[in-house]
């Protein structure tokens, strides 16, 4: 029961936080299958609780053991089942010992150098943890771990420690484990530190560990640790350097939104993030095949063209504060009428249950995104102080509202007031979010009602950039595989 609460409650944070939270692959989930779950760690506390919402099962989670020091965190850890895992640095620290053989202390995770695999200490240094994580998976359950041992903010999944397949054969060979899957789930975020961005969870096919078989004898932990990292790789998006990722994002993003074919509503205004991981990951195969001399130089010099030309559509949009996807937004008198009455209504009738929602929630999270401010020091802090200062705050911010609403109109009244809080602060950041994209939406539509020659201009552009990337697309998908983030020749340019 308490779990469940708990989880109810994480859920809440996360939409308060985040815009939205799509999830893909959650129907390869094992509904009854005891599961190993394994999952790249770039967002510290806000990973776990995004797994456990995408799961839809409960969830036995691990961590560093350092965090039972906290006594909120150990009270809520014995609750819902952690499990702490002592880490090589962190035993470091705690009694000024060398790291012990055959490991490498570092960015917070133990790596295999070979001199042996796994040494006696560290194998009796969670010799516990991993007892208790092969009997929960004995139990059926699904179990959590992070195998790059760190939360970070590289651009690609930090070096994969062994101790995930250790567990997997473990269960399996001497726990008479029978059934486990391991499942790989990938966490893409747009921007992990801004409320309000949005998250994709992604999870990839389940490895059924009772048929797999290492190719070489004696080399099962190794293997099984390169299937876990090949499975983690193709559901979450790598980068060698932060240059390069710098470079790729945000040209996918607007690919994506120039790629679809309609305007889309206001409740979602952006392209779906699968797409959006899908173009990021075939022009990441582009910039590589030019980047490492893959591609002939016609290609490349296409590619500095088509880059160049994408980079003026770009800028023209942003100087006119229009957004990709509404290039083809109607401009008729008809079009219009139906857009005033419809948002007209929506602000009549959501408008004061946003202004209700707004009015008892200012304070708290307001109070959370300061505490937020003045604690992070790390792109991956705001979203996780945010959180679990708002789970403090918001539910005491509740008891003192809902008592003073008690003495002032009685127990029933009292009652209703607090049954209302949670839906109209979801309302309200929802009705905030939609807004300021129908105020985008009228400041194009008048745009373009001065000026139809421009807007003829950019969506001819815009066609020009969709047919050229896909048949560039399959021009080029035999020799390099990328998708739409292919290139094209040079055009006409776009007016300024």
């Amino acid at each position: 029961m308490l779990y469940r609460f708990l989880r109810w409650v994480a859920g809440v944070a996360l939409d308060w936080f985040y815009a939205g939270v799509e999830v893909e692959g959650a129907e390869r989930v094992p509904r009854d299958a005891p599961l190993l779950v394994v999952a790249n760690h770039p967002n510290q506390l806000v990973d776990a609780l995004l797994v456990a919402r995408a799961l839809g099962r409960r969830v036995t989670f691990t961590g560093k053991a350092v965090l039972m020091a906290n006594p909120f965190v150990a009270l809520l850890g014995r609750a819902v089942g952690f499990v702490p895992l002592r880490r090589v640095q962190d035993e470091v620290a705690r009694c000024g010992a060398s790291p012990p053989t055959g490991t490498i202390a570092g960015a917070g995770a133990e790596r295999d150098t070979g001199t042996p695999p796994v040494s006696a200490p560290e194998r009796e240094r969670n010799a516990a943890a991993f007892a208790a994580i092969v009997a929960a998976l004995g139990r059926r359950e699904a179990v959590l771990v992070f195998p790059e041992g760190i939360s970070h903010d590289r651009p690609e999944l930090a070096p994969i420690k062994t101790g995930a397949a250790r567990i997997a054969l473990q269960a399996r060979d001497d726990g008479g484990v029978r059934g486990l899957h391991v499942v790989a789930v990938g966490l893409t975020f747009e921007r992990k530190w801004q409320p309000r961005s949005r998250v994709l969870v992604q999870v990839g096919e389940p490895l059924a560990v009772d048929g797999w078989r290492p190719a070489a004898p004696g080399a099962a932990v190794a293997e099984l640790t390169a299937e876990v990292e090949r499975r983690l790789r193709a559901v979450t998006l790598n980068f060698p350097t932060r240059e390069a990722a710098d470079a790729v994002l945000p040209v996918s993003r607007l690919l994506a939104a120039l790629l679809e074919d309609e305007v889309r509503p206001l409740d979602e205004p952006h392209p779906p993030l699968p797409g959006v991981v899908g173009v990021a990951r075939r022009a990441e195969l582009v910039r590589r095949a030019i980047e490492e001399g893959g591609a002939e130089p016609a290609a490349r010099e296409r590619v500095a063209r088509f880059a160049e030309r994408l980079d003026r559509l770009r800028a023209a949009l942003e100087a006119r504060g229009v957004a990709p996807g509404e290039v083809a937004v109607e401009t008729g008198t008809a079009a219009g009428a139906r857009f005033v009455v419809r948002e007209a209504a929506l602000v009549a009738l959501g408008g004061p249950v946003a202004l209700w929602g707004r009015l008892n929630h200012w304070a708290p999270l307001a109070l959370a995104r300061g505490v937020a401010r003045r604690t992070s020091r790390n792109p991956e802090d705001p979203a996780m102080h945010t959180i679990v200062a708002g789970l403090v705050l918001v539910p005491l911010f509740y008891v003192v509202q809902t008592a003073l609403f008690w003495r002032l109109a009685g127990g029933w009244a009292a009652l209703v007031y607090l049954l209302s809080l949670p839906p109209s602060a979801r309302w309200a950041l929802r009705y905030a979010d939609r807004l300021a994209h129908a105020r985008r939406r009228v400041r194009a539509y008048l745009l373009f009602r001065r000026e139809p020659a421009l807007r003829r201009a950019l969506a001819e552009e815009v066609a020009w950039v969709r047919g050229e990337a896909a048949a560039l697309a399959d021009s080029l998908a035999g020799a390099q595989g990328p998708g739409p983030a292919a290139v094209a020749p040079p055009g006409e340019a776009v007016p300024r």
